[in-house]
């Protein structure tokens, strides 16, 4: 045969010629190498024509190979050729990928080069993105699969082949027996039969191995990928954190302006899981399920981030609203009535983000569902992969020893495995992800240096083989990152908060984003009634002892002009409460009316009713509920621990039970004057209603709790208390339950509501008598709330006991 390429002078199959051959054509592939790279513009516009070329090679060679050394020695030879193919380029390989996108945070300390000090400030002076790197990679698994057939595609059809072969020649000799005995003989003894030097396991674990070395250039990317991925996701982040921030530093001068602000950062909120979604996509490419905690909680982290950025832009947006109450266009003059239309529209506007804040967790869970999914499916794939390594390395007996078996093979032994007939690139990221993520140390480029040095041994292609193989640790670490992933993906049936929560960083920032909508909310209702009250303490109509006179100058005095209690009107501080109480069902019935828009707020609106819990606690130490000692102690041990859980985004309410308690007020009952109240009584009211109903409801119960919670607190600032003072007082807190009777609402008018207006009534001997009876030692909780209250009053009469 003429002299071309790698096969022209090869002769039976010695490891010389193999040699002549592998040189040759490393130089054949050098030259295409070096007119591909001089067309190329850029190395990734390089590598598929790279690809096509060295495919093209290896069909080539593939049919001289056939012709020369039959099917059963080709597989071997064609992937020595391709080994060589990449051999010479790996280094550059690795410095083209490198200046796409550096992976040197891999030189980095861990703990610098995972702080988000050093991610912001490692700027990168590469001219792509991981994304560019993921795209190489796939390139090249696409690559690696049909290599991989250019090889399989012999073998598989070699014992078919030679079986036919050999029962054709035995038939030929049958016949022929007596005439070409002798010249058969000969030919025997001239032209042997090559024979392969792998067995069909050896050649999949020789394969294997190369296939590792090609893609060596990209384990830095693997072993490290959480970290870089943490560096690419910022970037785009950031893009959106800006667009964010800007939503809210405007100046708010109408309810239209923050109805724009509000509809931008519901665009923006759901971008990120575009974002997530792509590093998602990432790690299933370059890891495959392998280190899975750590590719989690990096997009936690970014999850997080963007969920801060909301909940920091949503406390911006409050903040500049409530600026406007005091100098802006919501100014309220508490002289005049205020414009209940302009607060309702605002009130309206507001609610919209209870359905930003819904959407979002709609689409938080149904991530959290994906990436379950995803999860479970590479658990399947990783498991493949690791039994198709085990069982090919069984079928070795003793795989470290021996030369790999080699010296053992048989000219007819056959293997009990199949080789696989292909492998698509989701079986081999599964094989090569398998091999960086559990080799227990990051396997640099140069490695290739030292394989390519014990292939020159001759010995080389044997010793690749010896990676692909399992020892008992590694078979630990492939079990235990299956479980894991299994233990992520389970879903406890009988109650799914018992879960593991893939992403607990953005739970507990989307906890924070939740509240920071029920605050804004909370403040839009609830500041006009709550800033009436503000100065109600300081009234002279308290320290009156006529019904024409005064005491003093004061803030909003009244004058009245009747000598008992029947004639007496409430005052305008609390007639203003009354009617923005009643004002805000009006409010709130537009945006329950929208269906879709009610789904979406009702699934955020639990633990609502702790924006309203401030209130009470100025009321516990208003009444000096902090100078009984255990009492106390147990008020400040619960406030700190709320403020713990608040700032690691935990809901507050399980610790924070005494002012839970206190306000839901059914534990006071016992410890008050109840004339058995039957809206208080009544639990089924609001579950009987409409969803519509229930929401308005939801929201009236806690700007209700928080009137009264706030009303009780100024009370017990009034520093003087007359009786012509305690009638007015009187005649007011009946008017304010009047309105929440009115109201319906369950749970209202509170009970210690109606009890503190039973005390006014008392004539100051009875009350003293009622106070002198309580046995203080033994007071819970409840009582003394109910005992200081009382106390209370009475100092504010000027009496002491």
């Amino acid at each position: 045969m003429d002299d071309q390429g790698t096969t022209s002078n090869a002769p039976n199959g010695d490891d010389n010629n193999n040699n002549n051959n592998n040189i040759t054509t490393s130089n054949s592939s050098s030259q295409v190498l070096k007119g591909l790279e001089n067309s190329a513009t850029t190395f990734l516009d390089w590598l598929p024509t790279w690809f096509e070329a060295v495919i093209a090679l290896l069909r080539e060679e593939r049919r001289r190979t056939l012709t020369l050394f039959g099917s059963k020695l080709a597989p071997e030879i064609i992937a020595k050729v391709l080994n060589e193919c990449f051999r010479p380029i790996l280094p550059s390989f690795k410095s083209r990928l490198a200046i796409i996108y550096s992976p040197k945070i891999q030189d980095m300390d861990p703990a610098v080069s995972k702080s988000n000090h050093f991610i912001k400030n490692n700027k990168s002076t590469t001219n792509g993105s991981l994304e560019s790197i993921c795209n190489a990679y796939q390139a090249t698994l696409q690559f690696l699969s049909v290599a991989y057939e250019q090889m399989v595609e012999m073998e598989s059809s070699s014992n078919t082949n030679i079986n036919m072969e050999l029962t054709i020649h035995s038939s030929k000799n049958t016949q022929n027996h007596k005439s070409q005995k002798n010249s058969s003989n000969h030919m025997n003894k001239t032209i042997p039969s090559p024979s392969p030097t792998l067995t069909s396991m050896q050649l999949f674990l020789t394969i294997r191995s190369i296939f590792s070395i090609i893609v060596s250039p990209f384990t830095p990317y693997q072993s490290n990928y959480a970290i870089l991925e943490s560096k690419h996701s910022l970037l785009s982040s950031q893009l959106i954190a800006r667009d964010v921030q800007n939503a809210v530093t405007v100046r708010v001068t109408s309810v239209s302006v923050v109805e724009e602000s509000i509809e931008r950062l519901g665009t923006l909120a759901p971008f990120i899981f575009s974002i997530a979604q792509g590093a998602m996509a990432r790690f299933e490419l370059l890891n495959c399920g392998y280190e899975a905690h750590k590719a989690l909680s990096s997009i936690d982290s970014l999850l997080s981030m963007h969920i801060s950025e909301i909940s920091s832009a949503i406390h911006t947006l409050s903040a500049t609203i409530s600026a406007s109450f005091a100098t802006g266009p919501f100014k309220h003059n508490q002289n005049h009535n205020h414009n209940n239309n302009l607060d309702e529209q605002l009130v309206q506007v507001t609610l919209e983000l209870l359905k930003v804040a819904g959407s979002f967790r709609h689409e938080l869970n149904s991530f959290e569902d994906r990436t379950r999914d995803r999860l479970r499916l590479l658990s399947g794939l990783m498991g493949a992969a690791i039994e198709m390594d085990r069982s090919f390395a069984l079928e070795c007996k003793t795989p470290r020893q021996d030369h790999l078996c080699t010296s053992n093979i048989s000219p007819g032994s056959i293997s009990t495995l199949l080789l696989p007939d292909s492998l698509s690139t989701v079986e081999l990221q599964a094989l090569l992800a398998k091999d960086v993520c559990t080799r227990g140390k990051v396997m640099d480029a140069d490695c290739s240096d030292k394989e390519d040095k014990e292939e020159d041994d001759g010995e080389g292609t044997h010793d690749i083989c010896k990676a692909a193989f399992l020892d008992s640790s590694t078979k630990l670490t492939n079990s235990q990152s299956v479980s894991t992933l299994l233990q992520l993906t389970d879903i406890i049936e009988s109650d799914p908060k018992l879960s593991i929560d893939l992403y607990p960083k953005a739970s507990m920032a989307f906890s924070l984003m939740k509240k920071a909508c029920h605050t804004i909310v909370f403040e839009v209702c609830a500041t006009i009634p709550l800033k009436n009250l503000s100065e109600m303490s300081n009234l002279t109509v308290w320290r009156q002892t006529s019904a024409t006179g005064g005491t003093g100058s004061g803030v909003g005095i009244e004058e009245i002009h009747a000598d008992d209690s029947y004639g007496m009107l409430p005052q305008s501080y609390i007639t203003l409460v009354g009617e923005d109480i009643l004002a805000l069902v009006q409010a709130l019935e537009p945006f329950a009316s929208n269906h879709d828009a009610l789904q979406l707020a009702q699934s955020v609106m639990d633990d609502v009713e702790e924006v309203a819990i401030q209130p009470w606690k100025d009321f516990a130490n208003a009444c000096n509920c902090d100078r009984h000692e255990e009492y106390g102690d147990k008020l400040q041990q619960e406030e700190k621990e709320t403020i713990i859980l608040e700032a690691s985004g935990r809901s507050p309410s399980s610790s924070s039970q005494l002012f839970a308690l206190l306000m839901d007020g059914k534990a006071i009952i016992p410890h008050v004057l109840n004339d058995n109240d039957p809206i208080l009584d009544d639990d089924t009211e609001d579950a009987s209603g409409s969803d519509s109903a229930g929401f308005c409801n939801q929201w009236l119960n806690v700007v209700c709790t928080a009137v009264t919670g706030r009303l009780l607190e100024r009370i017990m600032r009034i520093h003087h208390l007359s009786p012509k003072g305690s009638e007015h007082l009187v005649v007011d807190m009946n008017y304010l339950i009047n309105v929440l009777t009115a109201l319906g609402v369950s749970g209202h008018p509170h009970p210690l509501l109606s009890h503190m207006a039973k005390i006014m009534k008392m004539d100051d001997e009875t009350l003293q008598n009622r106070i002198m009876n309580h046995e203080k030692d033994s007071l819970d909780k409840m009582a003394t709330v109910v005992y200081n209250a009382e106390l209370r009053v009475l100092l504010m009469r000027g009496i002491t006991i």
